[in-house]
């Protein structure tokens, strides 16, 4: 077939004749009203934060809606039995996952343990393709300035955030950015503690002792600090 540059009718409207494009909005409002119905037995989870298998499913949607609602050669009964199907395809998951709870852990995963009384698990953060910069940066969002503040951080199977804060504040690794580390009016230096730069390891000494962390085996260290008293 031989194109023609600048073939306006092709580009704008393709190979189907023009009267097709009334038959693209009635697929669509069609395919609109299944997949509105499909969402809505989906449940609640479908429009929150997703899971892996919920944004899987998002992924496969777009692709059955765009070739039934576009294409002239695919009819809407196709994608309305793919849409049912992976209705089917996730309820039983659900099932099955209310049933076993190992089955549901291996399809939707685990949470992660990021954080431990104020100290950085660097294998569960490794595991989660999380950098400490972005879990400092989501610490910050939630008012938390040095680690020694916080009991446990979980990131949940669905991707979210969950922090707990300690039952009373200890000395720990400051992550607010390099330039303001010297703000004197929200950190206190806590008397001969040093944190560990790596996983916030805290412990009595001074930076530069040459002690190793007992937990990641770093050896650099810098002051410990408490958030002053409002």
């Amino acid at each position: 077939m031989e194109l023609k540059v600048f073939d306006w009718h092709r580009l704008l409207i393709g190979e189907a004749p023009a009267s097709f494009l009334i038959e693209v909005l009635i697929r669509t409002l069609i395919l609109y009203v299944l997949l509105l119905i499909m969402v809505r037995k989906l449940g609640k989870r479908m429009s929150g934060q997703l899971t892996i298998l919920e944004f899987a499913i998002w992924i496969m949607l777009g692709a059955i809606i765009s070739p039934a609602a576009l294409t002239p050669e695919t009819g809407i009964i196709a994608g309305a039995l793919c849409l049912l199907a992976i209705l089917l395809f996730q309820q039983g998951i659900t099932w099955w996952g209310a049933r076993y709870a190992r089955f549901e852990s291996r399809v939707q995963g685990d949470l992660n343990i990021l954080l431990k009384d104020g100290v950085l698990q660097l294998r569960e953060l490794q595991q989660a393709g999380i950098p400490r910069t972005q879990l400092f940066a989501i610490l910050r969002k939630k008012k938390v300035y040095q680690l020694g503040e916080l009991s446990r951080v979980y990131l949940e199977a669905c991707g979210l955030f969950t922090v707990y804060h300690a039952p009373e504040q200890r000395p720990g690794l400051p992550i607010l950015p390099l330039p303001q580390l010297s703000n004197e009016k929200l950190y206190d230096a806590a008397a001969q503690q040093v944190s560990c730069t790596s996983c916030g390891n805290s412990r009595p000494g001074i930076p530069d002792d040459g002690k190793v962390c007992d937990v990641c085996g770093r050896e650099e260290w810098i002051p410990a600090v408490t958030i002053k008293a409002s």
